[in-house]
């Protein structure tokens, strides 16, 4: 699939600096879709959510996930106390655990 290929290249290809921050962007989609988000106090409300992690000192994207509500793909269930949003963020820092990185979140 273009996206699985998309998502092994982002972060293989890469040498991440210390720093890195995980923020959601809304990918504008006018269509029909079973899973589009509704966001009013983005730019364009309407679309594909994705929750991102990327290199802070350049703004490369390193891995994602697309948003799609309870069928969301998280690898990470072994904490159910954390919540989705935890699990959304373990699932994205797997390979980044342990190797002195910083993250930084935005509310």
């Amino acid at each position: 699939m273009v996206i699985d290929s998309l998502k092994s290249n982002f972060g293989n290809n890469f040498v991440t600096s210390e720093h890195l921050c995980i923020d959601e962007s809304l990918l504008l989609f006018k269509g029909r879709l079973g899973f589009r988000q509704y966001i009013p106090l983005k730019r364009s409300q309407f679309g594909i959510k994705l929750i991102i992690i990327c290199d802070s000192a350049t703004g490369y994207v390193l891995d994602f996930i697309i948003y799609t509500g309870a069928s969301t793909e998280i690898t990470n269930r072994n904490a159910p106390d954390i919540g989705k949003s935890g699990q959304i963020v373990l699932t994205l820092m797997e390979k980044y655990l342990d190797k002195s990185h910083t993250l930084y979140m935005a509310n």
